[in-house]
């Protein structure tokens, strides 16, 4: 929950100041931080790539979640996703 009421804030307030792919980006992240039933290293691997990932943002000013940038870095984010979501189905196939 600590985690996610920051992440909340952005999601929300993402477009208000101009930054939509921030709102987009944070949408994303808190969808997959909700499908899961608890956290572990790579999580928190995901969670500092999305951190990361706004201050790529915000540094060099991408605002449009339409721009090719902003389309690569939720293309990216949602790749880890993918990633995380087979390896952790395989360690539950296999337990």
């Amino acid at each position: 929950d600590s985690i996610m009421y920051p992440m909340m804030q952005l999601e929300s307030q993402g477009g208000l100041f101009k930054f939509p792919i921030i709102t987009q980006i944070s949408h994303l992240m808190l969808d997959f931080l909700e499908s899961l039933s608890e956290s572990d290293n790579d999580v928190l691997e995901i969670t500092d790539a999305y951190r990361r990932t706004i201050n790529a943002v915000l540094t060099l000013e991408i605002k449009g979640k339409d721009s090719k940038e902003g389309r690569q870095l939720c293309l990216a984010l949602r790749d880890a996703f993918e990633r995380y979501y087979k390896v952790n189905k395989k360690r539950t196939a296999s337990a």
